[in-house]
């Protein structure tokens, strides 16, 4: 063989092999950072945070507008930034599954997100605080609609803790009242009814 059609084909396979080095069996290149699992689901759990606060102010600019249509749109948008930080979430748990911060807040970010299924299922194997629960709990059944179930909850976070049952009937209030829950009218009325008779019990 020709010299120098020689030292290019070793040079062609120096190249192929240092290329090999930067790629995984499946061929997607690998990331220097992730070698480190905890890292890396620090890394994205942060992320995730970052997507959920954005969509946090979303969310509260929409329930302050008085405008329908720039209301929807600030929705809309909360609702892709809830979904990014609960991909990023899930990322996280799929590499480091301890992580009770991360846990915690891809329940709430599915809450925000209407996922009020999935939400229920995962409380029912996280380790947050029982009234923490029992808030979201609350929030999540009224989501799908199941009004008694979410009575009987939230009775039980009123008997232990009167305040977080109360801070909670006003985070819904202003929910409700910007259509934010899929059933927001019949919602209405059941805060109304716990709100009336948290004003009777007082008296």
């Amino acid at each position: 063989m020709n010299p120098t059609r020689l030292s290019i084909v070793f040079a062609c396979l120096i190249l192929l092999l240092q290329a090999g080095d930067s790629f995984g069996a499946t061929g997607t290149r690998l990331d220097k950072k992730s070698s480190n699992p905890t890292e890396l689901a620090n890394r994205r759990y942060q992320k995730g945070l970052k997507q959920a606060d954005q969509a946090d102010e979303l969310l509260q600019q929409a329930l302050m507008s008085d405008n329908k249509k720039n209301q929807d749109k600030l929705k809309k948008k909360a609702l892709a930034k809830y979904g990014k930080a609960i991909s990023l979430y899930q990322r996280a748990l799929a590499v480091r599954p301890s992580m009770p911060d991360a846990q915690h807040n891809l329940i709430v970010a599915m809450i925000r997100s209407h996922q009020y299924a999935e939400a229920i299922a995962m409380l029912e194997s996280s380790n947050a605080r029982k009234t923490d629960k029992l808030a979201y709990e609350v929030e999540a059944l009224l989501g799908l609609g199941q009004l008694d179930q979410a009575a009987h909850k939230y009775s039980d976070l009123s008997r232990m803790d009167s305040a977080g049952a109360e801070r909670l009937l006003q985070t819904l209030n202003r929910f409700a009242s910007s259509n934010w829950f899929p059933e927001s009218p019949r919602i209405s009325t059941w805060l109304e009814i716990r709100r009336d008779s948290a004003s009777g019990s007082s008296r």
